[in-house]
Formats: C-alpha cells, sequence, structure tokens
C-alpha cells in the first residue's frame, strides 16, 4: 500500500543505519526506505534483514534501494530502482507483483519511460539541493513539479509522484499543490531534536493540506 511519507535512511555505517530506522518506526513513520552505497552486497543484506526484522515489529513498510534481490529475500515490501540500476520492466517481471517498484525521475521522459515500464511509484526529484545524494540532477522546485505533473496529465498518467530533496515541513503546502501525492524525507528527520514530534508535523501537515485540498475540489 502507497504511504504519504517515506523516510530514507543516511548514513555510512550500517549501526547508525538501524539506529535511524528503530527512531523512525518508534516516531511513527509508516514507509521507510533503506539506501547505503560504498557497502559490499553482504552488508547491506545484513541491514535489510535487520532492519526487515525491526519494521516488521512495527507494521512498517520496507523499502530497499537499489537491490532487487536482496529486497526479494528479506521480504521487503518495496524496492527503490535508479536510472542505472535494473530496469523497471525487469523488475516487475521477476516480482510478480510482489514487490512495489519506485522509480528515480527528474524529467517527463524518465517518467514516460518508467510508466510505461511499469513503475508503481516515481521518486521525482530533487526538489532542492541536498546532502544525502551525489551526482544530483537538476533541482525542480515548485515550477519544475508543476510543469512535470501537468505534462503527466496531458499523457494521462497516473503513477504516484513522491517528492524527494531536503523538503521541510514548511515546503509541503505548495508542493501538494503541484499534485504531488507523497513526500520523502531523510535529514529533516535525522537532525531533528525530537523525531517523534516532527514526524508528527510532517503527517499532520500532509494530511491537513490533503483534506483541504479534497473539500476544494468537491
Amino acid at each position: 500500500m502507497f504511504k504519504n511519507l517515506q523516510f530514507i535512511t543516511h548514513s555510512d555505517d550500517p549501526e547508525v543505519q538501524l539506529e535511524q530506522v528503530r527512531k523512525a518506526c518508534e516516531s511513527g513513520v509508516e514507509w521507510i526506505q533503506v539506501r547505503i552505497k560504498a557497502h559490499s552486497k553482504e552488508d547491506v543484506k545484513d541491514l535489510a534483514t535487520e532492519a526487515r526484522i525491526i519494521t516488521s515489529k512495527f507494521g512498517v513498510m520496507l523499502c530497499i534501494n537499489d537491490h532487487l534481490d536482496i529486497a526479494l529475500q528479506c521480504k521487503a515490501d518495496a524496492c527503490h530502482l535508479g536510472k542505472g540500476d535494473m530496469p523497471i520492466a525487469s523488475a516487475k517481471a521477476l516480482t510478480e507483483g510482489k514487490v512495489l517498484i519506485g522509480a528515480t525521475c527528474n524529467t517527463i521522459e524518465d517518467i514516460y519511460a518508467a510508466y510505461k515500464a511499469g513503475a508503481d511509484y516515481i521518486g521525482l526529484g530533487p526538489y532542492r539541493f541536498t546532502t544525502t545524494k551525489e551526482k544530483l540532477s537538476p533541482q525542480l522546485g515548485i515550477d519544475g513539479y508543476k510543469s512535470i505533473i501537468d505534462q503527466m496529465a496531458v499523457k494521462n498518467i497516473t503513477t504516484p509522484i513522491v517528492a524527494i530533496g531536503g523538503i521541510e515541513v514548511e515546503d509541503i503546502k505548495s508542493i501538494l499543490t503541484t499534485g504531488v501525492q507523497g513526500i520523502a524525507i531523510s535529514n529533516a528527520l535525522i537532525n531533528a531534536e525530537n523525531w517523534k514530534e516532527q514526524v508528527a508535523f510532517f503527517q499532520n501537515e500532509l494530511t491537513t493540506t490533503k483534506e483541504k485540498s479534497n473539500v476544494a475540489n468537491s
């Protein structure tokens, strides 16, 4: 099931990542993406396995970045694939609908390709500059999101869009007005003094803004 708020782990240390997973679960996050680079496949598998144990206790969705085989092995709910990873269509064929497949996109061309390949959701960004990802694509901002989502409407593409890239609580209202369905955060939670309070802020803003939008459109 698609969730509106996703937390993405960020650290070079697997133990720190596991602590982030625990804290996020305890704070009320419903969807966590485990993302770690420059580590061996075995390290990633161990991290994913432990993260699955933790998230299962809390009933939290688990997404594994890049590694579909590990996502399947640890029975994750989703796998997020970048442009240089396994083709979306191949991943969909292998999972047979058992695992949600997300795709990283930056342009309408990226989105159209991901849509045709069967992506279940799209991580569209970056919204603004972020330190959590190397080789950052061009920043989109509000105008970029609006332009792309308007073009999606013309092409009748309804794949859910998750905005990502340096997003803070105060950005949510303007981002959701573009038609984005979800938000992915990392540093906005990691750097918060009170994780539970921060998650509540994000979830409340997401819920309130969507409710107001539904009333306005009814």
